[in-house]
């Protein structure tokens, strides 16, 4: 099988969605020639394997993230790509501006196309987008990029929904393309080796990964380390700011509360795996995580889980495994769960361990490559093989014509 992934993130990028995309593009191109379309710092192509290419597309940086320009020439060099490497099904991972023009590209040649949706669909706008690109934010409410990100959902041949609760999104909007749950996968073995903290070790060691915005609420964490003892507990947050306000914001507020808190900025994931076998708790204050790596690579280190209630912790973690609570909690509640946790015999202790890792056994990169290719046989095998972009009206969803004639052209 020939198959072509597109994301808007970066080979650097440490978004999920970003991640995702790589790791399933290199787990399926075992088997499959596989060509991953993504950001970069220029536009070119790299042959990594002879089975896995790399298209990027150059852009802006800014941060951990790049902001691709889809000028005429980069556009047709993608679709001159396209033609070339002739895929028999077309993977999108998010709804940037490099998924767009291949979405297009594959409805046009009678491609079939499955979009894996990574964020709630109908609240897609909260997710990032308006921390990360905050002077665009009128842009971004407008009824243009609603319609904008419709057309993914109406257009794609299938769709993965990640966790019951983006399924649940996608059929209250009436979504009639196919829908396949498929969770995101992890390489669990990399886990298998990382011993379990020792419970009676003090300072105990607290930890969050995530990128530091308003919807991972590192804020609240903060609060919450004013109720522990600074000599007891040692906050570590790995991760970058989206928007560098709030990230000064979040430092500030460490500082002048006097706690125990490292910023520990952008590390490996070699580095993340050090800083999971010397957690005691991973916490989270997330507001909204569709299916959070962090949190399922927690789990798969063995380490317990303290979070406040969203789409991911909701679906992973229990009494078993930490404890969950209600987004209404006080940060001095969350204090003394984590207190009462931290005071387990050492066999306690590592019983929850060993929950954690029995808790996503289920998302190894095995699984999900099974369950992703009898996902594209399916597709494949109902697949009408007409254009389904006769269907749509480029006025109407604001597309220029111009972009539709770079697309169309033959290769000379």
């Amino acid at each position: 099988m020939r198959i072509v992934f597109v994301t808007t993130a970066s080979s650097e990028g440490a978004g999920g969605d970003g991640r995702v995309a790589r790791e399933l593009s290199e787990a399926l191109s075992q088997e499959h020639d596989v060509l991953l379309v993504l950001s970069g710092e220029r536009t070119s192509k790299i042959k990594l394997t002879p089975s896995l290419s790399h298209f990027e597309i150059s852009g802006k940086r800014r941060g951990d993230i790049y902001v691709p320009f889809m000028t005429p020439p980069k556009i047709t060099k993608l679709a001159k790509n396209l033609r070339e490497f002739s895929p028999d099904i077309v993977h999108l991972h998010d709804q940037g501006p490099i998924p767009f023009v291949a979405l297009l590209w594959a409805l046009k040649n009678n491609v079939p196309v499955v979009f894996t949706s990574h964020t709630i669909p109908s609240e897609i706008i909260s997710f990032g987008l308006s921390e990360a690109f905050y002077k665009t934010k009128k842009i971004l409410d407008s009824r243009f990029l609603e319609a904008y990100f419709d057309l993914f959902l109406k257009k794609s041949s299938a769709i993965v929904a990640i966790n019951d609760a983006v399924l649940k999104d996608l059929r209250s909007l009436g979504v009639k393309s196919p829908i396949y749950n498929i969770p995101n996968g992890r390489h669990l073995h990399f886990y298998d080796n990382l011993d379990f903290a020792d419970i009676k070790e003090v300072p105990k060691r607290l930890l969050f990964v995530g990128y530091i915005t308003e919807r991972k609420n590192q804020e609240y964490l903060i609060e919450v380390m004013r109720y522990l003892p600074r000599e007891d507990f040692v906050l570590d947050l790995v991760g970058v700011p989206l928007n560098d306000d709030y990230g000064a914001f979040i430092k500030d507020k460490a500082f002048s509360s006097d706690v125990a808190v490292n910023f520990l900025g952008k590390v490996s994931h070699s580095e993340v795996l050090k800083h999971l076998e010397k957690a005691h708790f991973f916490i989270s204050a997330s507001l909204k995580e569709v299916q959070s790596l962090a949190i399922i690579e927690a789990l798969a280190s063995g380490t317990p889980v303290v979070s406040l209630n969203n789409e991911t912790t909701e679906e992973l973690v229990d009494l078993e495994v930490g404890f969950n609570f209600d987004q209404s909690a006080s940060p001095m509640d969350f204090a003394n769960k984590i207190t009462e946790l931290s005071r387990l015999s050492s066999q306690s202790y590592r019983s929850i361990c060993s929950a954690c890792k029995d808790r996503v056994s289920n998302m190894d990169w095995s699984f999900v490559v099974k369950e992703t290719l009898l996902m594209y046989e399916d597709v494949l095998a109902g697949f009408d093989g007409e254009s389904r972009l006769r269907n749509l009206s480029s006025r109407l969803m604001g597309i220029p014509e111009d972009l539709l004639k770079i697309i169309s052209m033959e290769e000379r």
